[in-house]
């Protein structure tokens, strides 16, 4: 499994009122941008060499925007995550459900998916390049949380 070229980054984090005079609090993650998918390959997110995933227990809401490219043909990838208690690499699992964000993608539109994870303070990201991916899809991938 390779690392991503890339890190993860918190792109907002704010609060925003509900109209009945309290507030909600939500992140955007860009978890991959343009993230090279070769082939069957796959690659995990990080948001350091030292962190592994996202921190989201204070959070109630999740979604992911995605978005497969490439030049060659169609894409084909599957999106999970996987949760952990402690953000210890070796401690990361899939869900027993829910854990799949897109089983098969070959659509190059953006598509936006909304997740359950289940309830472990962290979470993190994989794409899998599948049968018939091509050697130069590449993947962008936003996680929104809100809370």
């Amino acid at each position: 499994m390779a690392a991503p070229v890339t890190y993860a980054t918190c792109e907002t984090s704010d609060y925003v009122g509900t109209g009945g005079g309290g507030t909600v609090r939500r992140e955007t993650w860009k978890v991959f941008s343009s993230e090279l998918v070769n082939g069957t390959a796959s690659v995990e997110s990080a948001i350091s060499a030292a962190i592994n995933g996202i921190a989201i227990s204070e959070f109630g809401f999740f979604g992911v925007w995605l978005k497969a490219t490439s030049v060659a043909g169609a894409p084909n990838v599957t999106v999970t995550f996987e949760q952990s208690y402690d953000d210890t690499a070796g401690n990361y699992a899939s869900p027993a459900t829910g854990g799949i964000v897109v089983a098969t993608s070959v659509s190059e539109a953006a598509q936006v998916f909304l997740i359950a994870p289940v309830p472990l303070p962290r979470i993190r990201f994989k794409v899998q390049g599948i049968t018939g991916n091509q050697t130069d899809t590449l993947v962008t991938l936003y996680f929104f949380q809100q809370g």
